[in-house]
């Protein structure tokens, strides 16, 4: 998997992130969302190619009507966001997420070894 922004400028440093991801929320306007505590819908994440959950690490977590909810680690990906936007019929709403909560859920969906 890919290595985030935000987990290359915070290692595991937990305050850090903290302090990271508050004027990342605010500049970007993208809500946050506790993907470790969210249930997940696992049957959304195959509507995306491999390339884009596994490769830019972006998390379908939810559908709700005709808006698919994502949740990323990086939103200065541009071109990703439009990669997805350009895969799904459904307008897209976009979330940040801790990279380990991204990385645990991309895991748990596709059923990966932790330890690999």
């Amino acid at each position: 998997m890919t290595v985030s922004l935000l987990e290359n400028l915070c290692k595991d440093n937990i305050p850090q992130m903290e302090s990271v991801l508050s004027p990342v929320i605010n500049r970007t306007n993208f809500a946050y969302v506790p993907l470790e505590y969210y249930d997940l819908d696992r049957q959304i994440a195959p509507m995306l190619p491999e390339n884009l959950t596994l490769g830019r690490m972006f998390v379908p977590f939810d559908l709700v009507s005709r808006t698919m909810m994502v949740a990323c680690c990086n939103p200065f990906d541009s071109a990703g966001r439009e990669a997805v936007q350009q895969s799904v019929d459904y307008t897209v709403m976009w979330y940040l997420a801790r990279p380990v909560a991204l990385i645990r859920s991309l895991q748990s969906i596709y059923r990966l070894d932790s330890r690999a």
